[in-house]
């Protein structure tokens, strides 16, 4: 169960961070590769991922990507 508590710990750890996808997600739509931010967290504890130059994704903490300084 996603509780307040967990959501506002990924609310700190991830949003507002810049992130690569390490692998594609939805059968190619979002490709290894593609940079962004982290937006929000859903009410499901979902990361909400929005690509540079548009589109977004909602990830899991679990998915492959890793952070990025810029």
């Amino acid at each position: 169960m996603i509780t307040n508590k967990h959501i506002k710990e990924l609310e700190k750890r991830y949003v507002g961070k810049r992130i690569v996808l390490d692998e594609q997600y939805n059968y190619g739509d979002f490709a290894k590769g593609l940079v962004g931010t982290i937006t929000e967290i859903s009410p499901f504890g979902q990361l909400k991922f929005d690509v540079d130059g548009g589109g977004f994704i909602y990830l899991n903490s679990k998915d492959k990507f890793h952070m990025i300084t810029e």
